[in-house]
């Protein structure tokens, strides 16, 4: 039972969500289907109602079929003062009618109500009786209605200058308890928060007077939105299926048995199994940003500088000066399988340094705290774990320490049952009966890179680059690509064209994509050509003539992106020859000379004046030197004598 809008009434914000806007200035009104109310006997009709302005007989419905067969509810009758008037009346039966003693206010959400039980109909404001008696008409008098209106009389009576939202016909009187569930709706949650994971989030909100909940979902900050749950009766709900790496919104509702609630506040989450990204590409400053979009940035202690890396910049620890990092303890709280990875050259190599240490506040001993760590050792590289002190730790060895002065990959995976150590790619250490995972630890406070849990032990010296944390144990084949930076693109060069230039370049080993970046100042800024170019080839057209322009191309894979090549420099050609540029020059003669002239010339087009004295000769003559284009037409004078004999001309025109 649809209602139809009439000249054009707008939705705009309800009590309710939105709600059906009907200024009275623009005649704006609601249709309902023909026999909307032809069938019934006892019914109830609500609404919430703001009222803008009042107008005594203004209409919030009018249900009948002309001025003698009727049933409406006005926002203001005959009382006026904003009380409103039910009324029934039949060809048969003079009016019968019942006045509120409440007023409506204007300007405010307001419930009204009208409930027919037996003869008896009740007129109620905010779920308060105003109003009572005796209606021997019910709407099945009426017969079958075709003029079923809200904000619209069947008299010309003024339209209703008001809001109307949540508006509702039932079959039968509601109750008493009815009655306040739709006075008194559901909230909207409060509190609603999400924690993001692989694939899925989870959602947890405050509770309110409901009796479930709706989760709402969009890709799109303020929607629309998509109901993905409903009849949720817990204060949680985890969506799975979803994309990792795309924002998603989300809004939650809830409902009682008579209404469903407002939503509540949007909170985006953006699902993921990456946890901790950093690039320590910065150039100064004590924050290290996480790149993976979750915010957990490293916080640098001891002022540690970034200087050259493998991949840009990387964060540089002076073990004299005590220099470490410090992440979130959400970095890897509760993982229950996990992979940590980095880029690590030591200047020099200890026993007992640590790429990274992570634990507990407990100090740790022979048979308390709780910590896991990788340390590049003077002997092997090893990694340990361990929820009860260094007595009890599961650990994995490689079969060698980390090279000093070199860059080297190394990473570390558990999964529940099986940890795995890889240098450069390649696996040098498995434990097969590790349980262990951070979700073992407990609650970890400390979270070090270049540190160690324990006092004694030396700090790292050397340098950390594109640290990684990830929420699930990667295999070999996942592990390996990391381990392979890319370089640079070779042998960047451009063919002039028609105001265009065509780049290419040598292709660069495990890239899937380039990005082509160009300036017409030597050194940038530059500006983006194109990205995810996937051939080593791309063209820039529509340029300027006489412009240099200035080009870098880096590569990149899912993984990383190379730095950028070496810059060239290049100019586009002219642009082509049209036939408005080609078209005969004007003559004009005025003895002893005559002038030849152009259309308007283009920049880097040569226009050379020839003559020949023999149309049938292929032989044309140059006179003097060509003239260079220069954005405006070109004038050529030349010696005429009417006693001479004849002579032909031409302009040839190339690029």
């Amino acid at each position: 039972h649809d209602a139809t809008l009439v000249n054009g009434p707008n939705f705009s914000a309800g009590y309710l969500d939105n709600a059906l806007n009907l200024p009275a200035t623009s005649s704006q009104y609601a249709t309902l289907p023909a026999g909307i109310v032809s069938a019934l006997t006892d019914f109830t009709i609500a609404t919430w109602i703001k009222v803008d302005a009042f107008s005594t007989w203004q209409r919030i419905f009018d249900f009948g079929s002309g001025t003698d067969n009727y049933m409406f509810l006005a926002a203001q009758g005959s009382a006026g003062a904003g009380k409103p008037r039910f009324a029934f009346r039949t060809p048969s039966v003079a009016q019968q009618h019942i006045d509120s003693s409440i007023a409506i206010t204007a300007g405010v959400w307001t419930h009204v109500a009208v409930i027919r039980s037996g003869d008896t109909v009740s007129l109620y404001v905010n779920g308060t009786l105003a109003g009572s008696g005796t209606i021997t008409i019910n709407p099945s008098d009426l017969g079958f209605t075709t003029q079923n209106y809200l904000g619209k009389s069947q008299w010309p009576d003024p339209y209703l200058d008001s809001s109307l939202d949540d508006f509702r016909i039932y079959p039968q009187a509601i109750s008493s308890g009815e009655l306040g569930a739709l006075v008194t709706p559901a909230g909207a949650p409060t509190r609603l928060a999400a924690t993001p994971g692989n694939g899925q989030a989870t959602f947890t909100w405050g509770p309110n007077a409901t009796t479930s909940y709706s989760v709402k979902r969009s890709t799109t900050s303020g929607g629309p939105y998509t109901t993905v749950a409903t009849g949720v009766m817990a204060l949680t709900y985890t969506d799975t299926g979803l994309i990792n790496d795309v924002t998603y919104y989300y809004v939650v509702s809830g409902a009682n048995a008579q209404s469903s609630g407002p939503d509540s506040s949007e909170v985006s989450v953006t699902p993921s199994i990456w946890r901790v990204h950093l690039k320590f590409d910065e150039s100064d400053g004590s924050i290290a940003a996480d790149a993976s979009g979750h915010t957990r940035n490293a916080t640098l202690v001891n002022a540690p500088t970034f200087t050259t890396g493998k991949i840009e910049n990387a964060l540089t620890l002076a073990s004299s000066s005590t220099q470490y990092a410090t992440l979130p303890a959400s970095s890897v709280q509760g993982l229950g399988a996990v992979t940590i990875m980095a880029w690590v050259k030591p200047t020099t190599v200890t026993t007992n340094t640590r790429v990274f240490d992570f634990g507990t506040n407990t100090v740790p001993g022979a048979t308390a705290g709780a910590y896991m760590f990788l340390s590049p050792s003077s002997t092997l590289l090893r990694f340990a774990i361990t929820s009860s002190g260094y007595n009890n730790e599961q650990k994995i060895s490689g079969t060698a320490p980390l090279a000093a002065g070199v860059w080297s990959h190394v990473a570390v995976t558990l999964d529940g049952s099986v940890g795995r150590l890889y240098l450069n790619g390649t696996q040098v250490g498995i434990n097969s009966a590790m349980t262990l995972t951070p979700a073992s630890l407990g609650t970890l406070v400390n979270l070090y890179l270049g540190k160690s849990m324990f006092s004694a032990d030396p700090y790292l010296n050397g340098a950390l680059d594109d640290f990684r944390i990830y929420g699930y144990a990667m295999d070999a084949a996942e592990i390996a690509p990391f381990a392979a930076t890319l370089d640079a693109p070779q042998n960047l060069g451009a063919t002039p064209g028609p105001l265009s230039l065509d780049l290419s370049w040598s292709s660069v080993a495990n890239a899937t994509r380039y990005t082509v970046k160009y300036s017409t100042v030597s050194g940038g800024p530059y500006l983006e050509l194109g990205s995810g170019i996937s051939t080593p080839a791309q063209l820039h057209s529509g340029l300027t003539y006489g412009t240099t322009y200035y080009y870098v191309v880096s590569a990149g894979n899912a993984i990383y992106d190379s730095p950028f090549s070496t810059e060239i420099e290049a100019t586009p050609g002219s642009a082509p020859i049209s036939e408005a540029e080609s078209v005969p020059p004007g003559l004009v003669i005025t003895p002893p000379t005559a002038t030849l002239t152009t259309a308007t010339s283009v920049p880097g087009h040569s226009y050379q004046l020839q003559t020949n004295t023999d149309l049938g000769s292929v032989l044309w003559l140059d006179v003097d030197e060509p003239v260079p284009g220069n954005g405006a037409a070109i004038v050529f004078e030349i010696p005429h004598d009417p006693e001479e004999p004849r002579r032909f001309y031409r302009i040839y025109i190339t690029r």
